[in-house]
């Protein structure tokens, strides 16, 4: 979700947007796009290339749905380009910031949403 180029040379969007990219093993990753992770990475996208965050996304969400509840799985971190053939997309890994979201919301007096 954001509003980042349509493509790696193109305008960033006047619209919100939003795609659907898969989660990638992490080895698998590593080994088709040669690129080097940490724990607190992961990659998304499509080695074709078809889609994927560009520049302008960047700290936007990765977000999956289960049931009725959507869940914050990355978010967007870096890329070679934009949906190029043989890059993948990089996310932060959210789940490794757990401890430290939880201690900086605790004391927090904000209503959930409805």
């Amino acid at each position: 979700i954001g509003w980042g180029k349509r493509s790696e040379n193109g305008p960033t969007s006047r619209l919100l947007r939003r795609l659907q990219v898969p989660r990638i093993r992490t080895q698998e990753c590593i080994e088709s796009s040669n690129v080097t992770l940490t724990s607190n990475m992961f990659c998304a996208g499509y080695i074709e290339g078809k889609m994927d965050s560009c520049q302008g996304d960047s700290g936007g969400p990765l977000v999956t749905r289960y049931r009725d509840t959507t869940f914050l799985l990355g978010i967007v971190s870096w890329g070679k380009g934009c949906a190029r053939p043989g890059s993948y997309g990089i996310y932060t890994r959210v789940s490794n910031y757990l401890q430290w979201i939880h201690q900086q919301t605790a004391n927090s007096t904000a209503e959930p949403a409805q």
